[in-house]
């Protein structure tokens, strides 16, 4: 064989060589890509159904304090026990939402936390409401 011919064989192998890492860095940088783009969404869903329950939270013991000061006005009494209800089921909806998502150990902890205050003001808005209906206020 020729110099040439050696020269330009080396020349094309170093080439296709390239074209392979080239090739192969191009389908990893896709498909992590792909995990990343998974694994974020996942991650922002659970952040949202976390910023949901606190608000819903907030609104909540706002609904009760509102429920254990209001007047007699049976109409506006029946307004925030209807935004106390709704509020109480969207949380359980978001944290069926949550009990279904792949939770780190911190997260499953930080929603049996959440689940046990939620639970908490569950029984203060359940007590306040029978206070409320036996005329004890």
């Amino acid at each position: 064989m020729r110099i040439g011919s050696k020269l330009w064989l080396a020349t094309a192998v170093i080439t296709v060589c390239q074209l392979g890492l080239v090739a192969i860095s191009g389908v990893r940088s896709s498909s992590s890509t792909r995990f990343f783009d998974t694994h974020q969404t996942a991650h922002e869903a659970k952040l949202d159904a976390a910023m949901q329950w606190q608000a819903q939270r907030e609104v909540l013991a706002a609904r009760t304090q509102t429920l254990a000061l209001a007047g007699d006005d049976s109409a506006r009494v029946k307004d925030v026990q209807d935004g106390i209800d709704e509020a109480r089921r969207t949380i359980e909806t978001l944290a069926a939402q949550l009990d279904g998502a792949e939770l780190t150990a911190p997260e499953r902890d930080a929603l049996k936390q959440a689940k046990d205050h939620h639970a908490q003001l569950t029984a203060l808005t359940a007590r306040v409401s029978q206070l409320r209906a036996s005329g004890d206020r």
